[in-house]
C-alpha cells in the first residue's frame, strides 16, 4: 500500500491485524462519542448491550467489519484521527525530522532510508515499534517499502508480546515481587513514621523549653521594672 494517497479505509484495512491496539487506545472516544451519536450503528452491532460495558474485542469486530467490509470512510477517518490525537507525542518526534526535509510536510514525496532509519530508530527506542509503525501508516509518512516492511515485522513482534497471556509462573513471580516491595515499603514507612514521631516530640520539647525561657525573661523584666 502506498500511504501517500491512501484513504483512511485503506489504512485501517492494512492495519487490521493491529486493530486491538488501535481500538484499545481510543475505546473511550468510540463509546462516549461515536456510539452515543450513532444509534443505528449501536443497534446494528450491539443490540441489547450497554455501550460503556462493551469490551475491546467486541469493538474490534464491529469497527473492523464496518470499515474494511462496508468501507465506511467517515468512521475510518474518525478512528484514525482519534488515534493520532492520542499519540501527539509521536507527531512531535517525527515533525522534528520532517522539518529538516521540508516544513510543508504534505509536499514531501519520499524520505531517504538513512533519514528514515534515524526517525524510526529513535522513535522505536522511546515509543516502541508498534506505536511507531501505526503512527507512520496513519499519518502517511512516506518511508520506502523496505523501511515499512522491516518496521512492520518489528511491530508484529511487539504486538504479539503485548498480547501474550502472562503464564502462571510469571504471575507468581510478580506477586512475590509485589509482596517483597510492600514489605520493604512498610519498613520504610515505619522508619519514617518513627522519625516523624521523634521530630514531633522534639518540637514539643523545644517549644516547652522556649516557653519557659520566655516566661523567665518576662519575670526578670518585670522585676527590673519594679525595682526602678
Amino acid at each position: 500500500m502506498k500511504v501517500k494517497n491512501a484513504t483512511n479505509v485503506e489504512k485501517v484495512r492494512h492495519l487490521v491485524t493491529f486493530m486491538p491496539a488501535i481500538v484499545s487506545d481510543v475505546k473511550k472516544d468510540l463509546k462516549s462519542e461515536h456510539l452515543r451519536s450513532d444509534q443505528q450503528f449501536l443497534k446494528q452491532y450491539f443490540a441489547g448491550k450497554q455501550r460503556q460495558k462493551l469490551t475491546v474485542d467486541e469493538l474490534v469486530v464491529a469497527y473492523s467489519q464496518e470499515i474494511t467490509e462496508k468501507e465506511n470512510e467517515g468512521l475510518a477517518e474518525f478512528l484514525c484521527n482519534r488515534w493520532l490525537i492520542k499519540n501527539t507525542d509521536l507527531y512531535d518526534h517525527f515533525s522534528t525530522f520532517l522539518q529538516k526535509i521540508n516544513p510543508e510536510f504534505d509536499d514531501i514525496e519520499s524520505i531517504d532510508d538513512e533519514m528514515a532509519a534515524q526517525m524510526v530508530g529513535t522513535a522505536e527506542k522511546e515509543y516502541g515499534s508498534l506505536r511507531t509503525y501505526l503512527f507512520a501508516v496513519l499519518n502517511s509518512v512516506v518511508f520506502s517499502e523496505s523501511v515499512y516492511a522491516d518496521l512492520a515485522q518489528r511491530a508484529e513482534i511487539d504486538f504479539q508480546a503485548a498480547s501474550k497471556p502472562v503464564q502462571t509462573d510469571e504471575v507468581k513471580s510478580i506477586e512475590a515481587l509485589v509482596k517483597k516491595h510492600e514489605k520493604e515499603l512498610r519498613k520504610v514507612t515505619d522508619k519514617y513514621e518513627k522519625r516523624l514521631l521523634g521530630l514531633e516530640k522534639k518540637y514539643h520539647q523545644d517549644t516547652a523549653t522556649l516557653k519557659k525561657q520566655v516566661g523567665n525573661l518576662q519575670r526578670k523584666l518585670s522585676e527590673q521594672a519594679a525595682s526602678c
